[in-house]
């Protein structure tokens, strides 16, 4: 536990549904999958990126590194975001990201640190 709150995997959690709230907002065709039907990479995934951001990182380099993972399984840039055929739109970087995606990263840095920080 960091100080008497959350571990970074309950925090990951968190993250990962306010990321699903707000791809159901966007009608995303192809939205996560519940944190409980993840696999272990997502899961791992999520859970450094809660750790780079307690390190120090902005949303630029957690996006950029997020991107270097899909890359490493696989993904590419595609119009369409899809799991089957490994493509996701977002695959560029930070400051090609339309608008709404770059709240979206802000906003899971919001969430870390809102989360962690003793006020």
């Amino acid at each position: 536990m960091k100080g008497n709150t959350f571990t970074d995997e309950q925090i990951a959690e968190v993250c990962h549904v306010a990321n699903m709230t707000v791809q159901k907002l966007l009608h995303d065709e192809c939205p996560s999958l519940p944190w409980d039907d993840k696999d272990e990479f997502i899961k791992e995934t999520s859970v450094g990126e809660v750790q780079m951001i307690l390190a120090g990182r902005n949303p630029e380099d957690t996006h950029n590194e997020w991107c270097e993972r899909l890359f490493d399984q696989g993904y590419i840039c595609g119009l369409v975001k899809s799991r089957e055929m490994k493509t996701h739109p977002c695959l560029v970087p930070f400051n090609d990201l339309p608008v709404v995606q770059k709240r979206k990263v802000r906003m899971i840095h919001a969430i870390v640190l809102a989360l962690t920080i003793d006020y």
